[in-house]
């Protein structure tokens, strides 16, 4: 039989933020892939070994091999920032040669641009097998099991996988702003490496349920997530987890 996940995500940010330039670039035209394949890519590699690790059903043989498939995963995609990095800077060196001062744009003419509060929003349909890897991810992060909320989780694979990618053609942002932006992405994934490579040299005969990833979570006013498995009305009501606070 098969399943469908809706997923929802609505947030209120500075159209200057990472959130905001994240949001337009994974709803744009230039994305490597389709807005769904670009979210489950990321949460697959973050949060599948979680899923499956809490999971009863699962033998541990097929646990171990999705904390492995996992770990290279997030070991390409640091490459790729590396590379990225290093291009980077060779096409700086090689356009400050004969760039015009016209063709650039000063840091006061940066400073003054007007910054609003705008609304964003990530909205994408998963259509899964009962017996699946996105299942088994899916129900496990909306579940009560997970170590952070569901924005929050949602939020560090994306930053992490693809902010470089949304920053990386920007006019507006300085060399040295995409440089950190880089390094911060290659940092998290570096971090959740680590932490998946605890789990695999555990002294521990079964994989460990007490280690938990060393992730902050990034909480961002009036962000609502909608994870359901059947489709919701454009007119429902969305639960806001940071509305009382």
């Amino acid at each position: 039989m098969g399943r469908k996940f809706q997923i929802w995500l609505q947030l209120r940010v500075r159209d200057d933020s990472p959130e905001a330039m994240l949001v337009n670039y994974l709803n744009s035209k230039d994305t490597l892939y389709p807005l769904k394949d670009m979210a489950m890519i990321a949460l697959r590699s973050y949060w599948l070994p979680l899923a499956y690790r809490d999971n009863s059903l699962i033998a541990l043989e097929e646990k171990d091999k999705v904390v492995r498939d996992s770990i290279y995963r997030l070991k390409l995609q640091m490459q790729t920032f590396l590379e990225m990095s290093e291009k980077a800077k060779e096409d700086e060196f090689y356009q400050s040669l004969d760039l015009k001062a016209e063709d650039t744009i000063s840091q006061p003419e940066m400073a003054a641009r007007t910054v609003a509060i705008k609304k964003y929003q990530l909205r994408f349909q998963v259509q899964v097998q009962d017996d699946s890897w996105e299942t088994v991810l899916l129900n496990y992060l909306v579940s009560e099991h997970k170590p952070y909320p569901f924005n929050d989780m949602t939020l560090t694979a994306l930053k992490g996988y693809w902010l470089p990618l949304a920053y990386r053609d920007m006019v507006l942002v300085s060399q040295e702003e995409k440089e950190k932006v880089l390094r911060d992405s290659i940092d998290r994934l570096k971090l959740q490496e680590q932490y998946l490579q605890e789990i695999l040299t555990t002294n521990s005969p079964e994989i460990s349920g007490n280690l938990v990833p060393n992730v902050i979570p990034e909480v961002v006013p009036e962000l609502a997530i909608v994870a359901t498995k059947d489709e919701s009305p454009d007119n429902e009501e969305v639960w806001d987890p940071y509305k009382d606070h």
